[in-house]
């Protein structure tokens, strides 16, 4: 674990809080000067502790579901081939391993409206193939909340979080149950040009990278290029965030838990307390469909146990596993711009496209 010193962590700050921020705003803000801002940063950036800046997408102004799947394999070659499975599928958004009473894979694919049927019939063929034993379908109700990792929480000195789960699950109750629904408008469609998703397509990639870059491999003008830049952020990106290596803070465990017969009232203590409270860890609370939700939390290994037993205290009906978000065990996926027809200007989302196809590039035919 490589050493993070003051300046280190003030300069990581300042970019969990602002990933765009430029040098000469982190040398002011820090009142240094620039040279030495610029030599700290090329230097987290060598060890490993600042990584890629990224943009994630508002799949519902896109006219997109986020779909959340659990799916379970009895073997290690089973589990390559459901990662190679989901490499294929062109609406994949994410990966992850999973262990605990099973061994698996957490999916979530951002999907078109009206196409979760799809998916279904895509995990029947992968059980068909016994590639899997047994998946599990979730649908999100549109209401969720994510948290980002807030290092303001950590003490460097003693090298230890400022957090309890305990007191964090336990004052849950004391929130408002009435959920505000935040109302997302789809975009257009129609209006929607190539350029614009092939835009998206690189801040999800890399979110720094210069409008320059961005006006030669396109094409555009500077002015062009401008103009479409700021439609796609306004419009399509929910937020950039600043990676880094969590290790550095102790971070190293990652849990998803799937609760189950969640009363109404109780969802929207728990959303509230997201929104008004978040815990200063990277993590994400879906409200899904029929009364469940879904959590999965970043966090210290010292946490890792009062985060469960917390939880179990007040949730009758949850399930715990834990997540492999290391590099190789897990995987991010780019926004995709073929899965767009541009000519009729609509997702595809025929069964040949989300089924057959992925399947025949996994040489699966069933």
């Amino acid at each position: 674990m490589t050493t993070v010193d003051t300046l280190d962590y003030l300069i990581l700050l300042e970019l969990l809080n602002n990933p765009t921020i430029t040098v000469t705003e982190l040398a002011t803000k820090l009142n240094s000067s620039r040279p030495t801002v610029s030599k700290y940063l090329k230097n987290l950036k060598e060890k490993g502790i600042i990584r890629n800046t990224i943009a994630n997408i508002y799949p519902e102004r896109l006219n997109l579901t986020v779909i959340d799947v659990l799916s379970f394999v009895s073997s290690y070659e089973n589990l390559l081939l459901l990662e190679k499975a989901c490499d294929e599928h062109p609406y994949t958004y994410y990966r992850s391993r999973i262990y605990g009473g099973k061994f698996g894979l957490f999916i979530i694919f951002y999907i078109p409206m009206g196409t979760t049927a799809n998916i279904d019939e895509f995990f029947k063929k992968l059980q068909k193939g016994n590639i899997i034993n047994d998946y599990r379908i979730y649908e999100s109700s549109g209401v969720s909340y994510s948290s980002r990792s807030d290092i303001s929480r950590f003490n460097i000195e003693k090298s230890k979080w400022d957090f309890s789960w305990e007191k964090w699950i336990n004052s849950i109750e004391q929130e408002d149950d009435k959920i505000i629904f935040e109302k997302i408008e789809p975009i257009n469609l129609k209006i929607i040009k190539r350029t614009h998703f092939e835009i998206l397509r690189m801040l999800t990639e890399n979110a720094s990278i210069k409008q320059n870059e961005i006006s030669k491999r396109l094409n555009l003008s500077k002015t062009e290029t401008h103009r479409q830049y700021n439609f796609v952020l306004e419009k399509f990106v929910k937020e950039i965030i600043q990676t880094f290596n969590r290790d550095n803070f102790f971070l190293t465990e990652t849990f998803l838990i799937i609760a189950h017969d969640i009363s109404l009232e109780k969802q929207g203590k728990l959303i509230n307390k997201m929104k008004n409270d978040p815990p200063p860890f990277y993590g994400s609370l879906s409200i899904l469909k029929g009364g469940k939700f879904r959590f999965w939390a970043n966090m210290s290994i010292d946490q890792a146990g009062t985060f469960i037993f917390s939880l179990f205290k007040i949730f009758n009906n949850i399930e715990v596993f834990t997540l492999n978000t290391r590099k190789k065990r897990s995987a991010s996926y780019y926004f995709y711009p073929e899965n767009f027809d541009f000519n009729i200007k609509k997702w595809k989302d025929s069964k040949s496209y989300m089924i057959k196809e992925p399947l025949e590039r996994l040489n699966l035919i069933i």
